[in-house]
């Protein structure tokens, strides 16, 4: 099946970049399209990682995940991963939330609890920058 090209704002790009993570964190669904986008330039999406002496693994697969499902919205060099690892809190949270920003990333996918989510909520809006919480052990119900 061919692939289409679409040029789209940042916004919208935003938009379904928000989506694709949302589905990576969540059960397996069906996305059920081919449809590439073209940015004008290359987004910069900031991650911070989890580490854990009991899942290791946890931030790795995180970032394997999330890079795989944007291989499937735009083309490689239109989006660049600046992964940041965190331990657990709100301070180093914060601090690294806030070089991935100084950094230039206009979205951050953050393995992080709800109350640090909420608590880095002020410096997102400042910036006017999105922040995604892609929060560990959330259960879908159907």
């Amino acid at each position: 099946m061919p692939t289409s090209h679409t040029s789209i704002n940042r916004r919208a790009f935003l938009k379904s970049a928000s989506v694709v993570a949302s589905a990576i964190a969540s059960p397996p669904i069906q996305l059920g399209s081919t449809m590439r986008v073209h940015l004008n330039h290359t987004l910069l999406i900031g991650l911070l990682l989890p580490t854990s002496s009991t899942y290791p693994e946890m931030g790795d697969n995180l970032k394997a995940g999330i890079e795989l499902g944007f291989r499937t919205l735009a083309e490689p060099d239109q989006v660049k991963l600046i992964p940041a690892q965190v331990r657990q809190g709100y301070n180093r949270a914060g601090e690294r939330a806030q070089e991935l920003i100084e950094a230039g990333a206009e979205l951050v996918i953050a393995a992080i609890n709800s109350q640090v989510a909420d608590r880095l909520q002020e410096l997102f809006q400042s910036r006017q920058r999105v922040l995604l919480a892609a929060t560990v052990g959330e259960h879908a119900s159907a």
